[in-house]
């Protein structure tokens, strides 16, 4: 009980807060300590990530886009994510048929935001606020996504399955922390580079 409240204690420092070298370092010593937390006997209904990283698209645009996300994901979760247990919802089923764009503002993937504009396009240079909705848009529709949602934190229990389970997820990204840039960040980012392309262009989330 004791840890856990000295992860929670943390976690608030480096979500809202400016953090402390010694507060880096114990949300570092809690990820490993952990760690082997998240992999605790689940209900039938969870699935491991690992189960979910060969899934495809029906669209084959939306398929490559998919597998360069992949790949990022990939390239940047800590050593555990493959077997970290999700429950699976559909995109209506987790923010409804009516899309609430301050819900859909407040969402946040594990995912390094640069990274993700460019898994999307290539050549991008900017991430305006509407292209980031549709992206999150697109990424609720791909199971794997979803299951790397981390904040707001009753969307994110609800998938793990508790909020002590998505604390433990979150401390054990620590050291991603400075990729997951918000909007505003990662569009400066993007716009200092050298690509050509003014604007990111991706697949229509309409549904009729």
């Amino acid at each position: 009980m004791y840890r856990n409240f000295c992860l929670i204690t943390v976690i608030s420092s480096l979500a809202y807060g400016n953090p402390t070298n010694d507060q880096w370092n114990t949300a570092r010593y809690l990820s490993v300590r952990f760690q082997l937390q998240i992999q605790a006997s689940s209900p039938a209904d969870m699935h491991a990530l690992e189960s979910l990283s060969d899934w495809e698209a029906d669209d084959p645009g939306d398929n490559a886009i998919l597998k360069r996300v992949i790949l990022v994901i990939k390239n940047h979760l800590p050593t555990g994510w493959r077997d970290w247990k999700i429950r699976i919802f559909g995109r209506d089923e987790l923010i409804g048929t009516e899309v609430d764009p301050q819900i859909l503002n407040k969402i946040r993937f594990a995912i390094p935001t640069v990274d993700l504009a460019r898994a999307f396009s290539p050549n991008c240079t900017s991430l305006k606020q509407r292209t980031f909705r549709d992206i999150k848009m697109k990424l609720l529709e791909w199971p794997l996504c979803t299951g790397l949602i981390i904040h707001p934190m009753s969307l994110a229990a609800r998938i793990r399955g508790s909020a002590v389970q998505n604390e433990l997820v979150i401390a054990s990204i620590v050291d991603m922390k400075p990729l997951l840039k918000s909007r505003k960040e990662a569009d400066r980012e993007l716009t200092q580079t050298d690509h050509s392309e003014d604007e990111i262009s991706i697949p229509s989330t309409k549904t009729s």
